[in-house]
C-alpha cells in the first residue's frame, strides 16, 4: 500500500510539471500571436527568444512531449482527467488504509 502511495505522489508531482510546461508553451504562443501592446512590445525585444529559452526546460520538454502524445488536441483536458483519476485512486487508498486500521483495532479489543 505504501508503494502505491509513493507512486501516486510521483504521478501527481509529474502532472504538475507537465501542466507548467503546457502553460509556458501556451503563454509563449499567445505572445507570438498577440496583437495587443504588451505582446507586440515583448516580441520587439531583442532578447525575447533568449528569455523564452531561459524558462525551465524540464517542464517545457515534458509539456511538449505530452502535447505531441495527445496529438496537440485537448492536452490540458486530458492532463486534468489523469490528475483527477489519480486523486480518486489516492483517496480510495486512504479509505482502505483507515478501514483496515480501524478493523485491526476492533479485532484487538475483542
Amino acid at each position: 500500500m505504501i508503494f502505491h502511495f509513493i507512486t501516486l505522489g510521483w504521478k501527481l508531482r509529474r502532472f504538475s510539471v507537465v501542466e507548467t510546461g503546457l502553460f509556458n508553451q501556451d503563454i509563449i504562443q499567445q505572445i507570438k500571436t498577440s496583437s495587443n501592446n504588451i505582446g507586440v512590445n515583448l516580441l520587439k525585444r531583442s532578447d525575447f527568444e533568449d528569455v523564452a529559452k531561459e524558462l525551465d526546460q524540464i517542464p517545457e520538454l515534458q509539456g511538449l512531449s505530452f502535447r505531441r502524445d495527445c496529438k496537440e488536441e485537448n492536452a490540458n483536458i486530458k492532463l486534468n482527467t489523469m490528475y483527477i483519476r489519480t486523486l480518486v485512486c489516492r483517496q480510495k487508498l486512504i479509505d482502505i488504509y483507515f478501514a483496515r486500521r480501524y478493523s485491526n483495532k476492533n479485532q484487538k479489543i475483542n
